[in-house]
């Protein structure tokens, strides 16, 4: 078991480029965007890659969760798979260019749903940009459910690599601002939309197979209410702290939910491993993987929270090696985000069961009562505190949709949890944290930092008295030891023979 979770790990290691290169870049140019971008024009891309992220929803509707699900019914039978992918990729392409210039002619009054967003050209781009997104992950997708994860990085790296050199020539070389920005997403999206369709064409016919795609549809359609949610949940804070509190305020709390993000992308790199992993297994096994999901889970939680309190206690120090001095403040609101985003981990841990057996709907319906959830906490707290309500918002929702989704999920699919070494994380994890907490307010910025890395030197050292290892892992993990030992003490001695020459 601990092989296949370890090859689970090497898999995840390589999305970790594909999913962590944008937050990575993203993070290493605050210092470049924020002396070309005001906090105001932050907040305006900001605002735009939310109108963005909720247009997806509905040019989506469900069908690549469905993509995903349904390749392990006909992935033995390529005549089947290729009408299934030919079915979902023509559909969505049709509808979605439909749905695109509708709203390009008529959307106008959007803008008043808006303040300092303009429709033209700022929302226009952003409709444009999620048509041709859905295009790109139509082909990652496939890359994903084939568990081809290679594939997936290299084009995505590509993608990344040309969007990247797109934003600094017309932001920073062009000072176009904001629309730069935006518009450098919209044209890298508009390419690879179309290399796209290029890497596509051998798993395309011009077939719609009705059967297929209303199966789809039936899967898929709730996830729209799932979808829905989920921007609620995780997006729209930024929408409604542009409308109650400011633009500037919106750019600050961009910068410190870019930050606290960490932790979503250390969870995010594992689920795109293990969910293609963990179908394959229940088709192939039946209920006899619900053991590895239960040993599994306990590894997850334990990286998540170790990760958890690397980007909270060090949150200050990035923010300001990273940003202009007007950003400073954002470091605030990296905690809170980092927590609700291990919230996000454990929800990730129970909800690949209920997309195993169809239960959409349940899914829909934690997601989206999380986003009526996280919109109403925002109402509430974004007058009183600001970002720090928004954050504070987004961590309660997470905490919800977590203890929702699990519920349904250990009654449909029960799994024995190794709950005593979850414990065990969980009391590592507040330890540390607390500790933290006594030592943050101390002037002295070196003794503070020295305590940081004590703090995080501590928490495996914890997690080892507190007997959480077994025989085989301690096994392993000396194995491992040994292994990364063995390669530094290589590479110095290469560079030492090289120095000789």
């Amino acid at each position: 078991m601990l092989k296949r979770f370890l090859e689970i790990a090497r898999k995840s290691s390589i999305y970790l480029i594909a999913l962590g290169l944008p937050i990575f870049l993203g993070v290493v140019l605050l210092p470049l965007y924020t002396r070309f971008l005001t906090p105001e024009e932050y907040g305006i891309t900001s605002v735009a890659a939310s109108i963005t992220a909720f247009l997806s929803i509905f040019y989506q509707l469900g069908l690549l969760s469905a993509y995903l699900r349904f390749y392990f019914d006909y992935r033995q039978n390529d005549a089947e798979l290729k009408r299934l992918i030919s079915t979902i990729t023509i559909f969505l392409m049709l509808y979605g260019l439909v749905l695109s210039t509708a709203i390009t002619l008529f959307g106008q009054p959007i803008e008043m749903l808006i303040p300092g967003v303009a429709f033209s050209p700022y929302i226009q781009m952003a409709v444009w940009s999620s048509y041709f997104s859905l295009i790109f992950m139509l082909r990652l997708g496939l890359y994903q459910a084939e568990q081809k994860a290679n594939k997936y990085v290299l084009f995505s790296v590509v993608q990344i690599a040309v969007t990247t050199i797109l934003t600094i020539i017309l932001v920073v070389f062009l000072k176009q601002g904001a629309l730069g920005y935006i518009g450098a997403q919209l044209l890298s999206n508009a390419i690879f939309s179309v290399a796209s369709l290029w890497l596509l064409r051998q798993h395309l016919a011009l077939i719609i197979d009705t059967s297929k795609l209303k199966a789809a549809l039936l899967y898929g359609l709730p996830l729209i209410f799932h979808s829905l949610g989920a921007w609620m949940f995780s997006i729209a804070d930024r929408l409604l702290l542009n409308n109650l509190a400011s633009t500037t305020e919106t750019g600050l709390y961009t910068i410190g939910f870019q930050i606290g993000q960490g932790v979503n992308l250390v969870a995010m790199v594992i689920n795109f491993a293990w969910s293609p992993y963990f179908f394959s297994r229940i088709k192939d096994s039946g209920d006899t993987v619900k053991s590895e999901v239960g040993r599994f889970a306990t590894y997850w939680v334990l990286v998540m929270c170790f990760a958890f309190l690397i980007i909270s206690l060090f949150s200050r120090e990035i923010v300001a090696l990273l940003t202009a001095a007007e950003y400073r403040e954002a470091y605030r609101v990296v905690p809170l985000v980092a927590l609700s985003f291990l919230f996000v981990g454990l929800y990730y841990v129970v909800v690949n069961p209920l997309f195993w057996l169809g239960k959409t709907h349940i899914v829909a319906t934690g997601t989206l009562t999380s986003g009526i959830l996280n919109v109403a906490l925002n109402l509430a707290l974004i007058p009183h505190m600001q970002m720090m309500g928004s954050a504070l918002a987004t961590a309660l929702t997470s905490l919800y949709c977590f203890l929702f989704i699990a519920f349904f999920s250990l009654r449909l699919f029960p799994v024995s949890y190794e709950y005593r070494r979850l414990a065990k994380i969980a009391i590592a994890t507040v330890l540390c944290y607390l500790l933290f907490l006594v030592v943050a307010d101390l002037s002295s910025f070196w003794i503070v930092f020295a305590v940081k890395l004590v703090i995080v030197i501590l928490f495996p050292a914890l997690i080892y008295f507190l007997r959480f290892l077994d025989v085989q892992e301690k096994r392993v993990a000396r194995d491992l030891f040994k292994t990364g030992v063995q390669w530094c003490y290589g590479k110095m001695s290469l560079r030492k023979g090289n120095k000789n020459l």
